[in-house]
C-alpha cells in the first residue's frame, strides 16, 4: 500500500511540474509573440493603439486606431469612425494571444472590417460609446446627446492626428449604424459621408413595440448590454464556475486602453457603468410615444435617427444605406429615410438577415447565400467612400434605390418610392373564408378564439435583429390552422407587390385593448404556405394622425401618442386600418394570396392583454364598408 501511495505521490509531482512547465513556456512564449495589432510600423507606431480620450466635460472615451499593415510615416489617411456600445475591442486571454501571435487563431479585433479598409488605405477607428465598454460616464438612455457630442469631438481628434488626410467616413451596422447616421448631427466638416448599415431608423416602432404591440426583443437586448457594461463575460456566455475561470484564459472581457497595464483604469470606468439604465425595464414601461424615454423632456423619437431630421438634412452628407426585406423593419426605415431626408441617398434592400450575412428569399433553398456577399457588400460601400473621402475624389451625390424582389431573384432600380407604375389592388375578405376582388353581400361575419400558442417560429425577421441570425419561417400550413385565414383564387398570372400592403378590418372584440397580427403569405398549388410580410396593431392606436409626424410613411399613420389612444368598446364593431411592413415579391401564377389573422406570437411577442384574457372576435365583412387586404401591385 506504501509502494502504491509512493508512486501515486511522484506521479502527481511530475503532473504538477508539467503543469508549471506548460505555464511557464506560456507566459515566455505571451511575452515573445506579436498580433497583428502589436506590429511595429515605425518607431513608437503601433498598428493598433488604444488610449483615451478626454471630452468636453472631463469623461475619459476609449478609442482603438488600426492603421494599414503598410503605413509608413508622414502618409495622409482618409478615416472610417466606428462607434459602438458593444465593445470596441475584447482583451485577449493569454492563450488566445498566444495563439494569434503563433498564427493558430485569428485576431478577434483584427474584424473583416478593419480588414478590409486597411487593405484600401484607411485608417479605422474603433470608440466604445459612453457608458459602455472601457468608457467612462454613464448610460441614461441609448443615443444621448452627450453621447452623440462625443463622437464629434473624436471627429475633431482624428483630424488633428499626423495620418489624418482631414476627410472622415462612418460607418456600421444596426446600433453602430445608428451612430454613424447621427454623427452627420454634429456637423463637423470633415465628416463627409456615412453608411447606416441595417440600422433601426425608428427603433420603437420598427423594432421594439412595432404596431404598439411590444415584442420580446428589449428583455434580451437589455440584459446583454448590461452584462457588457459591467465587463461579465461569464455572464455573457451564460458559464459558471470552471468553466468560467478556465474561459478567461482565452477571453477577457473588454479591452483597456494601452497604457492601463494593470486594469485599473478599465476597473474604475466598469464601477461608473453601475448606474446604468436598464433598457428592458425602461421599454416595459412605455405604451405611447409621448412616454418619457429616460432623460427629462425626451420621447419615443428624441433621440433617434427618425426624430432628427432638420440636424440630418442640415449636413447634406450623402448615405449608402442597406437594409433587408425581412430584417425587422430596417427596410421600412430605409424607404422612410429615403423620402423624407433630402441628404443624398443610395439605398440597397435586398433578401439580406439583420448584417446581410443570410439569404432570406423564401422562394429559395434555405442554404442559399445573399445575392451579394458581406464581402461585397463592404467592397461596395469602399468604392463609395472613395469618391468623398480620397485626396482628389469628386463624389456625385446620387438618390436612387435599388431593391430585390422575392420570388423573382430580379433586382429593380428606382429614382423614387413607391416606384412608377404601382396600383392598389383591393381584395374583401368574404363568406367561407375567402378573398375574393368584388365586395360580398352586407351581413357576413367570421367568428374567432384567439390561440395564444399561435407562433411564427424562432427564426423571424424579429429574432434576427439580435444577433444577425438567418431569417427561415418554415410551412406556415400548420399553424396557421390556429389562425383566421381568408384566401383567394389561383393566379393568372405572377403577382409582383411592391410597397406596404394595407388591411382595412371591421372587427368586434371581447377585450378593451386587444393586439391583432395580420400576415400575407402565399399558397402553392400543393398546399405550402409561405410567409410574405406581416403587420400589428395594438387597437388603442387605431386613430389615423399624422399630425407632427417626423417622418414620410406610406399607407395609415397611427401616432401613438397618449392623447390619441382610444379604448376599444367591448362587443362593437370598430374600423381598424394595419399597415403590413414593406415588400418587394413576386407571387407566381397558380399560387394563392393568404391574409391570416392572429392575436399571438407566442415566440416572439408578449401575450396581450396581460391579465390572461382569451379573446374573442368577430370579423365584419361584406357591402360598402367590408373588411379588405389592399396590395401595392406593379403592373
Amino acid at each position: 500500500m506504501s509502494q502504491l501511495k509512493k508512486w501515486m505521490f511522484r506521479l502527481l509531482k511530475a503532473f504538477t511540474a508539467t503543469v508549471l512547465v506548460i505555464v511557464a513556456l506560456i507566459v515566455i512564449v505571451d511575452q515573445l509573440v506579436k498580433t497583428p495589432g502589436e506590429k511595429i510600423l515605425s518607431p513608437g507606431v503601433t498598428r493598433n493603439s488604444a488610449q483615451y480620450i478626454v471630452m468636453r466635460d472631463g469623461v475619459k472615451i476609449a478609442v482603438d486606431v488600426w492603421l494599414p499593415r503598410e503605413y509608413e510615416p508622414g502618409q495622409k489617411l482618409p478615416s472610417i469612425m466606428y462607434m459602438t456600445r458593444y465593445w470596441r475591442a475584447s482583451e485577449l486571454g493569454i492563450l488566445r494571444h498566444v495563439a494569434v501571435g503563433l498564427g493558430l487563431a485569428e485576431d478577434p479585433n483584427l474584424t473583416l472590417l478593419v480588414r478590409l479598409f486597411n487593405e484600401k488605405g484607411y485608417a479605422f477607428v474603433k470608440v466604445d460609446a459612453r457608458g459602455s465598454g472601457a468608457s467612462f460616464g454613464g448610460r441614461q438612455t441609448e443615443l444621448s446627446p452627450d453621447e452623440v457630442a462625443d463622437y464629434g469631438e473624436i471627429a475633431d481628434w482624428i483630424v488633428r492626428q499626423t495620418w489624418s488626410n482631414g476627410r472622415i467616413g462612418a460607418l456600421g451596422v444596426s446600433y453602430l449604424g445608428n451612430t454613424a447616421e447621427l454623427l452627420t448631427t454634429t456637423q463637423r466638416g470633415a465628416v463627409r459621408v456615412v453608411a447606416p448599415m441595417y440600422s433601426d431608423f425608428d427603433p420603437v416602432y420598427q423594432l421594439i413595440q412595432p404596431g404598439g404591440a411590444k415584442n420580446k426583443y428589449m428583455d434580451n437586448w437589455g440584459e446583454a448590454v448590461g452584462h457588457m457594461d459591467r465587463n461579465e463575460t461569464c455572464a455573457l456566455l451564460e458559464i459558471k464556475g470552471v468553466l468560467c475561470t478556465l474561459s478567461g484564459l482565452w477571453v477577457g472581457g473588454v479591452k483597456p486602453v494601452d497604457a492601463d497595464r494593470h486594469g485599473a483604469l478599465l476597473r474604475e470606468a466598469v464601477n461608473g457603468h453601475a448606474d446604468n439604465v436598464n433598457v428592458g425595464r425602461l421599454f416595459e414601461g412605455i405604451n405611447f410615444s409621448d412616454d418619457p424615454m429616460g432623460i427629462a423632456g425626451s420621447d419615443a423619437w428624441s433621440f433617434m435617427p427618425a426624430g432628427r431630421g432638420r440636424e440630418i438634412e442640415a449636413s447634406d452628407i450623402p448615405m449608402f444605406v442597406w437594409a433587408g426585406w425581412y430584417d425587422a423593419a430596417t427596410a421600412d426605415g430605409a424607404l422612410s429615410r429615403f423620402q423624407t431626408f433630402s441628404n443624398p441617398q443610395r439605398v440597397i434592400i435586398g433578401a439580406f438577415s439583420h448584417g446581410g450575412a443570410h439569404d432570406t428569399d423564401p422562394f429559395r433553398d434555405a442554404n442559399s447565400a445573399p445575392d451579394i456577399s458581406p464581402e461585397e457588400q463592404l467592397d461596395m460601400i469602399a468604392a463609395y467612400f472613395d469618391k468623398f473621402l480620397r485626396d482628389g475624389g469628386a463624389g456625385q451625390p446620387e438618390h436612387s434605390i435599388r431593391y430585390y424582389e422575392l420570388g423573382s431573384g430580379k433586382w429593380y432600380e428606382s429614382e423614387v418610392w413607391p416606384p412608377a407604375g404601382v396600383r392598389a389592388r383591393t381584395y374583401y375578405l368574404a363568406q367561407d373564408n375567402q378573398l375574393l376582388g368584388e365586395a360580398g353581400e352586407a351581413g357576413g361575419e367570421d367568428h374567432y378564439t384567439v390561440d395564444y400558442s399561435a407562433t411564427m417560429g424562432t427564426s423571424t425577421r424579429w429574432h434576427t435583429n439580435f444577433g444577425g441570425g438567418d431569417v427561415f419561417y418554415p410551412n406556415r400550413a400548420g399553424q396557421d390552422k390556429k389562425l383566421l385565414v381568408y384566401q383567394g383564387a389561383p393566379l393568372q398570372e405572377g403577382l409582383h407587390i411592391v410597397g406596404a400592403p394595407v388591411l382595412s378590418l371591421s372587427l368586434k372584440n371581447s377585450h378593451p385593448d386587444p393586439v391583432i397580427f395580420a400576415y400575407l403569405e402565399a399558397v402553392s398549388p400543393e398546399g405550402a404556405v409561405l410567409y410574405i410580410t406581416e403587420g400589428e396593431l395594438r387597437a388603442i392606436h387605431r386613430k389615423i394622425s399624422g399630425e407632427g409626424a417626423s417622418y414620410v410613411q406610406d399607407g395609415p399613420r397611427h401616432s401613438y401618442k397618449r392623447s390619441d389612444s382610444q379604448p376599444v368598446p367591448v362587443d362593437e364593431v370598430i374600423e381598424l386600418k394595419i399597415r403590413l411592413a414593406s415588400v418587394a415579391a413576386m407571387i407566381p401564377e397558380g399560387w394563392r394570396v393568404r391574409l391570416s389573422l392572429s392575436g399571438a406570437d407566442a415566440d416572439m411577442f408578449k401575450r396581450w392583454p396581460e391579465d390572461g384574457t382569451v379573446l374573442q372576435w368577430t370579423v365584419k365583412h361584406g357591402g360598402d364598408d367590408s373588411s379588405r387586404l389592399e396590395l401595392p401591385v406593379r403592373e
